[in-house]
């Protein structure tokens, strides 16, 4: 007997043609990864549903040419589900997303920050932590987007500065930093710190820096964790 399936989507095949209170549920169809199978219910003990947000259809917002997705990376791959969650912390050029709350853990499930200093000319597409058809912004889109203007706000009570002007705007959070030298969590809610793609040197990058009072395009050590916002391929 089948106990269980962990499944992405479930199709339910009816009996009849019309939906109606007479009608009985006979089978369920179910899809894991590439596979597709039929089952009956008096096979199937339980079924259990994994949460994926993995959203690459997001709307995105158009400010001075460039379309900025609304939401932050989360997972690599994903984004967040809401404008103000604060979503994962990446060292630059690197495909692993830490945690934006302690304690502090890895998207591949480790716990030790890495103090290497990462490597690379540009944020590579191979590391690129962006849905499908989104990638890491560059530093003239940055300054692009500092340059629409911003004023810090609270959405749904999480710090932050919204970007752009009138309806065409897009909310950053404060999500604070990943400490270069052993991951410390620093200035949640007070400071965000968003990485571009253009590196400075060999060991920084530019990124979007802001707090209450002021929003700039800076240069970071690479090994530093920041927030990640996509813009349109």
């Amino acid at each position: 007997m089948i106990k269980r399936f962990q499944i992405l989507a479930i199709l339910v095949i009816i009996a009849t043609s019309a939906i109606n209170a007479q009608e009985t549920i006979k089978s369920v169809r179910i899809q894991s990864g590439n596979s597709t199978f039929t089952r009956n219910f008096s096979d199937v003990d339980s079924i259990y549903f994994t949460n994926q947000t993995v959203s690459n259809s997001i709307s995105g917002v158009a400010i001075n040419g460039v379309v900025w997705a609304t939401r932050n990376v989360d997972a690599p791959g994903t984004f967040c589900p809401n404008p103000e969650d604060y979503g994962m912390l990446y060292q630059w050029n690197r495909p692993i997303g830490w945690s934006s709350i302690n304690p502090m853990t890895n998207s591949n499930g480790g716990t030790t920050w890495d103090n290497s200093m990462p490597e690379g000319d540009t944020w590579e597409e191979s590391n690129n932590v962006c849905p499908t058809g989104w990638r890491i912004p560059t530093e003239a889109e940055i300054t692009s987007l500092n340059n629409s203007g911003s004023v810090w706000t609270t959405v749904n009570g999480v710090n932050g500065r919204i970007y752009g002007s009138g309806e065409t705007v897009v909310f950053f959070p404060a999500v604070g930093i990943r400490n270069f030298n052993g991951g410390s969590l620093n200035s949640q809610s007070n400071y965000g710190g968003y990485w571009s793609a253009t590196a400075y040197g060999v060991s920084s990058a530019y990124y979007l820096n802001f707090n209450s009072s002021s929003s700039n395009i800076n240069v970071s050590n690479r090994n530093f964790g920041f927030s990640v916002r996509c813009v349109a391929e």
